[in-house]
């Protein structure tokens, strides 16, 4: 008989008596002990002892005939799967659960063992693990939340060109919950994800990416080129239908007066000659 229930008796017989009584080895009660098919209700130290031992007796007024049963009384399930923790990533957590019975976690592939009261679990990433308590009485089940934090990663993003006086925003990725960039002179909030940094001269920065496993730094260059210029050169004094070699400096591309398009050209002015060049760089 399961806890919480009542067992009637219908299987037993007695003949020839003129009177019957029931007893217990128990704490339960019948609810009339002098019938020949009584109910019995398990009392709590029935339940907690597993079983009870029953027992009749019979008598026609001179004799007397005597007889027992053993009584099992199975318990209800009952137990929990304990608390919830959290952990980072790579880290374990022991599982706390309790059972009146035995135990079954699912699911046990991150389990050292799903049949103890405290498998060790390690899983990879947030997982519900179940605790199944059962016998013939009923089942329960109930729930143990693993959530895993991600270890801290950034990413700063590629380096990056900026022109003298300008701007860039500067674009961090990660699983941080807090950020640190240095050095903070050039930022305008070194604090935060995404500064705005504004360097005068070819600047690393280090970002720090932090959680609650942990920290993570990387680098990222912001390189800073200098604003266009260009040198044509020194003036120079030829005779007439000579040649004179014109070097230009300063710029990236070239264009002179004379449609040539290289840093040097070679010229033959037969008269006083101002050549013209224009430079161009990723600045102008």
């Amino acid at each position: 008989v399961c806890e919480g229930n009542s067992f009637t008796f219908i299987g037993d017989n007695a003949t020839n008596y003129t009177s019957l009584l029931w007893t217990s080895g128990g704490d339960g009660t019948f609810n009339d002990n002098t019938i020949l098919h009584p109910t019995y209700t398990p009392g709590s130290g029935d339940v907690s002892m597993g079983s009870v031992y029953l027992f009749i007796t019979a008598t026609d007024g001179i004799n007397t005939a005597k007889d027992s049963m053993l009584l099992t009384v199975l318990p209800l399930p009952a137990g929990n799967a304990g608390s919830d923790f959290v952990i980072c990533e790579g880290q374990s957590a022991t599982l706390n659960g309790t059972s009146n019975l035995t135990y079954s976690w699912t699911p046990s592939a991150t389990l050292d063992n799903p049949a103890v009261a405290n498998p060790v679990a390690t899983p990879t990433t947030t997982t519900t693990y179940t605790l199944t308590i059962a016998n013939s009485c009923g089942t329960i089940n109930d729930d143990a939340i693993v959530t895993v934090n991600p270890l801290p990663t950034v990413d700063p993003g590629p380096d990056v060109s900026v022109c003298s006086s300008l701007s860039t925003i500067l674009n961090a990725s990660g699983t941080g919950t807090s950020w640190i960039w240095a050095p903070a002179a050039t930022l305008d909030n070194p604090n935060i994800q995404n500064p705005t940094a504004t360097p005068v001269v070819t600047t690393t920065y280090t970002v720090t990416a932090t959680n609650s496993c942990g920290s993570a730094t990387a680098d990222i260059i912001v390189t800073v080129n200098a604003s266009a210029s260009v040198e044509a050169g020194a003036p120079q004094t030829v005779c007439a239908g000579q040649n004179a070699s014109l070097t230009a400096s300063g710029s990236t591309t070239y264009e002179w007066s004379t449609t040539e398009t290289t840093q040097g050209i070679t010229v033959t002015p037969v008269a006083t000659t101002t050549y013209l060049v224009t430079g161009t760089s990723t600045c102008g």
